[in-house]
């Protein structure tokens, strides 16, 4: 259909895609022009003379602009991280564009599902390899249009990927027909755009209205307002951040709340797991709730185990003298137990560095741009927060809660009856990243049918109900403690946390069936149903 005749003109439809997919991206409020934005993509695909290099050159500039456009916040904390990630994940879709375009040649009749399982398969991979980076699945893109998607407790964010491409696609072929006045197979691509269209949105309406739960456990959140950049990690001394915080909570009456949530990183001096209350900063914290008892405190901090201790952490370990491993940890304490759990899924490039070796010599520029030149360990002895009065919470840590799946493991396998989130989102200079991660948080209540009690240092702290709707938040930028109720969902795991992202493991086997038989094809010298 479109026969583009210079580099310049094909990466115009790849410039064009990457406008879409930014104008659509949370926090723009034009999420419709996903339904649209791959459509360039596709026309360009028709071209059966399109080169490999120039598929893979406008693939890199389609995913990397589109990164550019959207998450240019994430420049602000870390610019090496930030422009190698986005140029990994650039690279990789540009392969993806590459092997599409080369596959269709081979498949001719199968060109859209072979784009799906390779699109797809992406997507999931970033969910599971070691430079994973799920920030960008297109059914994300829905995260502020809850009421679009609640069937996301069946397929996950995946569901609306898949949905968002099959619509991209059915608008290519009508236009596609369109221009050939072939007005019968158009009208029939087109009824079925409003079938896709509206299936969907009904059976998210009726599910909307399904399973709802009231708020009844009292919670408190505290937002200290610290700012990562400028003061928590640059100036200002653990005592000091502690004793601000006393301050912001001493006129607050915390009588009947049975847990008290405190962000990620509130205590920033590493506190040895074997001798907790060592700690002054925790003991000057736990001494101002002892009238309040029975209730359960929830606090992030940096913690360490010995060499001796952490055997399963030993690719972490840091320290020559002594050596110990360093986590990323949330710690529930009250009157039964002291529990601590350590940050599972690290942010590539700042909390570990995946290729180590290869970055050995730009170690100086990655530190003072604010990453960690290492690893923190990630093992768990055990990670069941179960509260003073036997409610379970399942803890998540800042990225982690990108992670559907996982998301989901952790709830399943805690029978947790809500998710305890804390992060500190106040590393970036604009509102996207902060405002993204927390439609992100949305989608986890959704897949989960679980409630969200989200407590954030520097960023929005909030209250999110089954259904993904915030019924409480604090705005940014503020000092407060967010007092309010959370439900607990007694009723059955959703389908999703039963089975995580079955779409994606399908995908993935299904593109390791169109590998195979096009080698089989290709090397045979047989084109497939031509």
């Amino acid at each position: 259909m479109v026969n583009p005749d210079s580099l310049f003109k094909k990466i115009f439809y790849g410039i064009l895609s990457a406008i879409l997919l930014s104008a659509g991206w949370p926090p723009h409020d034009f999420p419709v022009l996903l339904f649209v934005a791959f459509v360039p993509l596709f026309m360009l695909g028709s071209d059966k003379n399109l080169r490999i290099s120039d598929s893979f050159i406008v693939g890199f500039i389609v995913f990397f602009l589109f990164q550019l456009m959207s998450a240019g916040w994430m420049y602000s904390s870390t610019f090496a991280g930030s422009l190698i990630t986005h140029a990994f994940n650039a690279f990789v879709f540009g392969i993806v564009l590459v092997l599409w375009t080369t596959g269709t040649k081979i498949f001719v009749k199968f060109s859209f599902p072979l784009f799906l399982v390779l699109y797809l398969s992406m997507e999931y991979m970033h969910t599971i390899w070691a430079p994973a980076w799920p920030w960008f699945p297109l059914g994300n893109g829905l995260a502020e249009n809850t009421d679009w998607i609640q069937w996301y407790a069946f397929t996950g964010v995946q569901g609306g990927s898949l949905w968002i491409l099959c619509i991209n696609w059915l608008l290519y072929q009508t236009i596609r027909y369109g221009m050939k006045q072939e007005w019968k197979q158009a009208s029939w691509f087109s009824a079925a755009i409003v079938l896709l269209t509206l299936g969907p949105l009904s059976f998210s309406n009726y599910l909307q209205n399904q399973n709802l739960q009231e708020a009844s456990y009292p919670v408190a959140i505290v937002q200290p307002n610290i700012n990562p950049r400028t003061e928590k990690f640059n100036g200002l001394t653990e005592q000091e951040q502690v004793g601000r915080t006393l301050q912001l909570i001493s006129s607050t009456d915390f009588t009947g709340r049975r847990i008290v949530i405190f962000p990620e990183t509130f205590l920033t001096n590493p506190i040895n797991e074997d001798s907790v209350f060592f700690s002054v900063s925790l003991q000057n914290i736990t001494s101002h709730f002892i009238e309040f008892q029975p209730i359960s405190l929830i606090m992030g901090a940096f913690t360490k185990l010995d060499s001796s201790r952490a055997i399963y952490d030993q690719d972490a370990l840091v320290g020559k003298k002594n050596p110990y491993v360093l986590y990323n940890s949330a710690i529930l304490l009250n009157e039964k137990d002291t529990l601590i759990y350590h940050k599972m899924k690290l942010l590539p490039l700042v909390e570990k560095q995946i290729f180590m070796p290869l970055l050995m010599p730009f170690r100086d520029y990655i530190e003072k741009s604010g990453a960690y030149f290492g690893s923190y360990g990630i093992y768990n002895e055990y990670d069941k927060f179960l509260l003073s009065d036997s409610i379970i919470a399942a803890p998540v840590i800042c990225f982690e809660s990108v992670f559907g799946a996982y998301t989901a493991e952790r709830v399943l396998k805690n029978d947790a009856d809500f998710i305890v989130l804390i992060t500190n989102d106040g590393w970036w200079s604009s509102d996207g990243g902060y405002l993204q991660h927390l439609a992100y948080a949305r989608l986890r209540c959704i897949e989960t049918g679980k409630w969200m009690v989200r407590c954030a240092n520097t960023g929005v702290s909030a209250i999110i109900d089954n259904h993904g709707t915030i019924m409480q938040k604090t705005k940014y930028g503020e000092a407060t403690v967010l007092m309010g109720k959370v439900g607990m969902n007694k009723e059955s795991p959703t389908f999703y946390t039963r089975n995580g992202d079955l779409i994606g493991k399908y995908a993935l086997i299904s593109l390791i069936v169109f590998f195979v038989f096009g080698l089989y094809l290709r090397f045979g010298k047989y084109h497939f149903f031509r």
